[in-house]
């Protein structure tokens, strides 16, 4: 019986009328004990939204913690990327800002990662965070007009190339990180020539494709990178047995029937000797009737019995252990099936 336990005191299912069967058991049931069950039944409700209440609060806290935390995070290299900017390390001022905007996504974490990446000299990654803004914050100004002013000295410079695939992806070109956000769409700049881009998804999906143009140029690609294909591991082969009594135990067979033969052989004679001899027995006893003689006839009634029944084992015995019971082959691609000499059969 479960025992539920309520700070210092044990209580058992079986304190209650309902589980010890008085309730149905026990006779018509009492007025008041089942106005004790209607009292029950709102408080049980009651404390089923209140641990529904809890939960979701629970829930909520722990996604507002998570948010929490990933703000403080963001903040932190948003602050670092100033400090870096100050010493004049531009790179390591765009990468604690492109951290930043990884955590918390912002207009100002990504102009800032822009302006970082303009002034260390990466215009290509400098002209994609400029896409980048004009594309997700179309209604911010300071945003769009900062995008502007860069993507016009970086567009006559680079091949611009606008992508587009079916899943959402990342990109690389030439084996260098273009961006690891997955999105359906991407626009990033390269340098003059030839380039392969490739798509990669989250599942491990891929897709690649050479581009080439000259500076100033447009290219659009559409890609669709797909998972991988599990390999269809073959099943084994079931390993199949084919019997064949020609192989195997051959060598033995010979002396099995020999064997069983000749104790069919001498099983027979013998019943047909008792048989003989029992119809002897009956014919004196239809000559004399007497209880001895009754008596010496059923003897031999039954002796010959035994003997015709140890005939027919012994002739049993010996079909089975000639035909039935050869080596078993195992071989690849064979059927399974048993062939007696005079007579073929598969089963």
């Amino acid at each position: 019986m479960p025992v539920f336990r309520t700070g210092e005191r044990r209580v058992g299912l079986a304190s209650f009328p309902y589980f010890r069967g008085e309730l149905f058991h026990a006779g018509p049931p009492q007025p008041a004990l089942m106005a004790g069950y209607k009292t029950m039944i709102p408080m049980l409700r009651s404390k089923r939204l209140l641990a529904t209440v809890l939960i979701s609060t629970a829930l909520f806290a722990f996604g507002a913690e998570a948010s929490a935390g990933d703000l403080a995070a963001a903040g932190r290299a948003y602050k670092s990327g100033q400090s870096a900017q100050m010493a004049g390390d531009d790179a390591k001022a765009a990468e604690m800002f492109e951290l930043a905007n990884s955590l918390m996504p912002s207009a100002t974490a990504l102009r800032s990662a822009a302006r970082a990446r303009y002034s260390a000299g990466d215009l290509a990654t400098a002209g994609g965070h400029a896409e980048g803004l004009i594309a997700m914050y179309p209604g911010d100004e300071s945003s769009h007009e900062l995008a502007s002013k860069m993507l016009q000295k970086i567009r006559p410079q680079f091949l611009r190339v606008a992508l587009s695939c079916d899943v959402s992806c990342a990109v690389l070109a030439d084996d260098r990180v273009v961006s690891l956000e997955a999105s359906l769409e991407h626009v990033f700049y390269l340098p003059s020539g030839s380039h392969e881009i490739v798509a990669e998804t989250e599942e491990g999906g891929s897709a690649n494709k050479p581009v080439a143009g000259e500076a100033g140029e447009n290219v659009r690609l559409s890609l669709s990178p797909k998972a991988p294909e599990k390999p269809v591991e073959a099943e084994p082969e079931a390993a199949s047995v084919r019997f064949s009594p020609a192989t195997g135990i051959a060598e033995h067979r010979t002396p099995i029937l020999i064997g069983g033969v000749v104790l069919t052989g001498l099983a027979a004679s013998a019943s047909l000797w008792s048989l003989w001899d029992t119809q002897q027995a009956k014919d004196d006893y239809v000559d004399s009737p007497s209880r001895a003689g009754f008596d010496d006839g059923s003897s031999r009634q039954f002796r010959s019995n035994i003997l015709m029944g140890t005939t027919g084992l012994f002739a049993v015995a010996t079909i089975v252990g000639y035909f039935m019971l050869p080596t078993a082959e195992t071989e690849s691609g064979g059927e399974t099936g048993f062939r007696p000499n005079g007579f073929g059969g598969t089963f």
